[in-house]
């Protein structure tokens, strides 16, 4: 073997080299892109299955304007569950969401915020929107919203899969969770993130930007 074959045998083993770091970097990147779809499949009447959209219930914001789940359809959304009246996580959970919100403040065509609220009876829309308020987003693409009761805990349980349930009836005692839902254009789940976690928040933020547009 000369020294000209020599040279063509290194070139190649270099280039397989190459190619296949490429490779790697293309799929790591790739991965990181797609985020998984979390909604539960359900299955139709012909056999086949489908993942599960948020369901379309009707009711009201902070402005008094009718706010439909189906308006949420062709955005990104982050969704919580909340009551205007509690006293320590509702607030810190809005405060640190917040931080998300400030990220995408020049993108309101793509995305949107929603909190439901649990205490459907006592969240009128003077005090949805006086909760609203106090963190400066009474008149923004951040949506606090009364449902009803029997829609909300529906879609807490069965779409969004929080959890979310009035710990004795008549009283004011309400079990929710600190999660954040990111919802794709499509209505499915893609992440969960805990809102009194920085880092979570962080995270949110990248997950939001690998969906969004």
């Amino acid at each position: 073997m000369d020294l000209k074959e020599d040279y063509s045998i290194i070139l190649k083993i270099i280039m397989a080299a190459v190619a296949g770091v490429l490779l790697y970097f293309i799929f790591i990147k790739v991965s990181s892109i797609n985020l998984p779809i979390l909604s539960e499949k359900v299955k139709l009447e012909n056999g086949e299955t489908e993942y599960k959209k948020i369901s379309e219930v009707v009711g009201y914001d902070q402005l008094g304007n009718e706010f439909n789940t189906q308006q949420l359809k062709g955005k990104v959304h982050v969704a919580n569950f909340f009551f205007a009246s509690c006293p320590v996580v509702c607030p810190k959970m809005t405060e640190e969401t917040k931080e998300v919100w400030k990220a995408f403040e020049n993108q309101k065509e793509h995305i949107n915020f929603v909190s439901y609220s649990i205490d459907p009876k006592r969240d009128t829309i003077e005090r949805l929107y006086n909760f609203a308020e106090r963190f400066g987003l009474e008149n923004t693409n951040w949506y606090f919203v009364n449902v009803g009761k029997e829609n909300v805990y529906m879609l807490a349980r069965s779409d969004y899969k929080i959890t979310a349930i009035q710990a004795n009836e008549g009283k004011s005692d309400y079990i929710h969770s600190q999660l954040l839902a990111l919802v794709d254009k499509d209505l499915l789940i893609r992440g969960y993130y805990d809102s009194t976690d920085p880092k979570e928040i962080k995270q949110l933020i990248k997950d939001i930007k690998k969906i969004i547009k």
